[in-house]
């Protein structure tokens, strides 16, 4: 595990940075400014590049107020299989003296059909993996405030990884408890209606809003993973949710855990909140100069938790599902299970004695 780890983060690093030099190279032909909108670099893969140029422009135009978005395409022709480390879609920001603007970049193949491997509906949600809705926020609101910088820069802007209006849902419909067992018919299986069966989100939605939020104002990846102005892939980010300090090396567990926020609820986060504050209360969150949760608590009037936990019961709503029962007294419910089982030794006494 420990060697690949370690592979895996000098692919990052060294993949990444080819690919990003590359970019550079493509960008410095041009006087600043005058780059065009949509770059193609090479011509291994003409129709797979089209079609990403093609889905670029269909994205919801910002209002401009930021750096300009573009998306540059590097051709390559399909391999067998990517070698550790390589992310095929990642962002650009504009750190650097030359970057007048902010960069999509999306590595192209022959085989490569951008939608044909995912449903249309994920990919408007979360386009070329999530590497383009870094650029499009900074587009819509410009820089943001050094507080929610350094939280966006800690967490490779994973929480801007969808472009509203979002349309990913968390929540399911009611699960069949037809064949459910008595523990399952007693409390029922409320996990499975969450996406991922994410433990954490019927907690978040019961009586525990303060697990999403802990979770979301974390940084729960190791710095210096991708070379600096690198971020925005949900494939890179899907890796590592967590790390054990205590190991000689850091272990990353999937986002589709139980046990945490799954990837599809991370990066839906901006959107949902622009989706539900509006613009201008959310232009005041992403230029606030206060801690994060300071700056969301005085936009929205409650903690980003209790607010979370709001979107989440309306999914509930919308899906059918009736709002989370108050969590279980654990001794009522032992004493439930213990009534339960002398009744039944109560019965099976009574036949014997019959």
């Amino acid at each position: 595990m420990a060697l690949q780890d370690s592979a895996y983060r000098l692919g990052l690093q060294v993949r990444t940075s080819l690919v990003r030099d590359q970019v550079d190279s493509a960008l410095n032909r041009y006087p600043p400014g005058e780059a065009p909108r949509v770059i193609v670099i090479g011509d291994e893969a003409p129709v797979a590049a089209a079609l990403a140029e093609g889905l670029f422009a269909t994205l919801p135009a910002p209002s401009g107020a930021g750096p300009e978005m573009r998306l540059v395409i590097v051709e390559r022709s399909a391999p067998a299989r990517w070698p550790a480390g390589t992310i095929t879609s990642f962002a650009l920001l504009p750190t650097r003296p030359r970057a007048d603007g902010c960069t999509v970049v999306h590595i192209a193949t022959s085989k490569d059909s951008t939608l044909g491997r995912f449903e249309a509906r994920y990919w408007r949600d979360a386009p070329f993996a999530g590497a383009a809705g870094p650029c499009w926020f900074l587009a819509r609101f410009g820089v943001p405030g050094p507080q929610v910088r350094h939280w966006l820069d800690a967490r490779y802007w994973d929480v801007a990884g969808g472009i509203p209006p979002i349309d990913r849902r968390l929540v399911h419909g009611e699960s069949d408890l037809r064949d459910a067992g008595l523990f399952e018919r007693l409390f029922g299986s409320v996990a499975a209606k969450f996406y991922g069966e994410s433990v954490t989100l019927e907690g978040c939605a019961g009586r525990r809003p303060e697990l999403c939020e802990a979770s979301f104002l974390a940084s729960p990846y190791p710095a210096g993973l991708l070379p600096d102005g690198v971020v925005g892939n949900n494939r890179f980010t899907s890796r590592m949710l967590f790390r054990n300090e205590g190991s000689p090396f850091a272990f990353y567990a999937l986002s589709g855990s139980m046990l945490g926020v799954p990837r599809a609820a991370s990066e839906a986060l901006l959107a949902m909140m622009l989706d539900d504050l509006g613009p201008a209360r959310f232009a005041e969150f992403w230029t606030s100069h206060a801690p994060v949760a300071e700056a969301f608590e005085s936009v929205a009037g409650m903690s980003l938790g209790d607010w979370y936990r709001i979107q989440l019961r309306r999914q509930m709503v919308a899906a059918g599902i009736p709002e989370p029962r108050e969590a279980t007294f654990w001794p009522s419910a032992l004493g439930i299970l213990a009534l339960a089982f002398g009744a039944l030794l109560w019965r099976a006494g009574r036949r014997q004695v019959g």
